[in-house]
């Protein structure tokens, strides 16, 4: 009786340890598949506000709203280069210029992310400077890319500090991460950290849907030599291909973006991504490739704002796409190279300024 006994504490202890280890498993990976960080509450956007603060050269500085945005009337060091200026005006608009105050001065205000900001190229190199020298003293170009935003952002930015100006036009840059919402988060180790999404958007299950769905996504990329390129992109880039985030992103930018259309012309305009070229020039089915393209098409059209592809701009006259106009370092998936951006120069401006100027 006391072996049986003995036997079965034996079993009980067993069933208890093994369930608490996969209990602890279960937790443990759980836990992996959430977004790292967690939304700051006031108190700690308070001491991030106060860290931000207490940088100095940094171009960057808090912002209730959009998390972040580059600190108006600075003079400084680009994010991403030890020698080349960074300089914005008291708006916290790249360049030294101020709003031009004659009214025959047409404005033309540029909302973006890293590729409007030039990402490792002059200022004076950037699409944007390039494009403002071309079009001369009767328009005004305004370049508000800020790097790491998306495009909730950038129409929060409008929405707060820039809706008031005198604009004629307003031209928003698409990048393949432009789907998501960003925001500073606390980690673990107490510091903070950008997200790659707004939290409490879905929760965990939301993350592990995604989660799955981006990886049958690039699985079905490296399944394809023609799409092969594509299964390079980052995650924040890939979830371009997943048409519920469309329906998504769609449903949180319509209202600004219905209000800008209203009164001033309004063109959105999406950048390729270099693997996206360099599928298409492996014989890759454009419908399959240019989905992200395609969507923002078909949202432009629905609500009858003009749409430029930019992929466009990258055709070679002897076939194909040039892949090689983006930066060479880690940063090339998204960002051009001052080659990259003069060319989009040439595409954009007949299409901007159609007259000439």
């Amino acid at each position: 009786m006391k072996d049986r006994s003995k036997w079965l504490v034996l079993i009980i202890l067993i069933v208890l340890v093994g369930g608490g280890i996969i209990i602890a498993g279960v937790v443990i990976w759980e836990r992996s598949q959430r977004t790292s960080g967690i939304p700051l509450d006031k108190e700690k956007k308070q001491i991030l506000k106060k860290r931000m603060e207490e940088a100095p050269n940094s171009i960057f500085i808090f912002d209730p709203y959009t998390s972040y945005r580059l600190k108006p009337s600075f003079r400084g060091l680009r994010h991403d280069s030890a020698t080349l200026p960074h300089i914005t005006n008291s708006r916290g608009i790249l360049g030294e210029e101020e709003i031009n105050p004659d009214p025959s001065v047409k404005k033309i205000l540029f909302l973006g992310d890293s590729v409007t900001y030039g990402e490792g190229v002059p200022y004076e190199d950037i699409f944007v400077s390039r494009l403002a020298r071309q079009a001369g003293n009767s328009y005004q170009l305004l370049n508000t890319g800020c790097p790491g935003w998306s495009t909730h952002q950038e129409l929060e930015a409008y929405n707060r500090y820039f809706s008031d100006l005198p604009i004629d036009t307003v031209v928003i840059i698409f990048t393949l991460n432009d789907l998501l919402r960003f925001e500073w988060v606390w980690s673990n180790d107490n510091s903070f950290q950008m997200s790659a999404e707004l939290k409490g958007l879905g929760g965990l299950t939301h993350s592990k849907l995604t989660s799955r769905a981006l990886k049958k996504v690039r699985g079905r990329f490296w399944n394809q030599t023609d799409l092969q390129p594509l299964a390079n992109l980052n995650n924040t880039c890939l979830n371009s291909y997943l048409p519920e985030k469309w329906v998504d992103w769609a449903n949180q930018v319509q209202p600004t973006i219905s209000k800008i259309a209203d009164d001033k012309r309004l063109i959105i305009a999406a950048a390729p991504a270099r693997p996206q070229l360099e599928a298409l020039n492996r014989g890759g089915d454009p419908g399959a490739v240019l989905l992200p393209q395609h969507m923002l098409e078909q949202f432009c059209s629905g609500n009858n704002i003009e749409y430029i592809n930019l992929v466009e701009a990258f055709k070679k006259q002897t076939g194909g796409y040039d892949s090689g106009l983006f930066l060479q370092s880690g940063r090339g998936l998204l960002h051009l190279s001052s080659e990259g951006h003069r060319r989009v120069v040439e595409y954009l401006f007949p299409i901007i300024f159609p007259s000439g100027k």
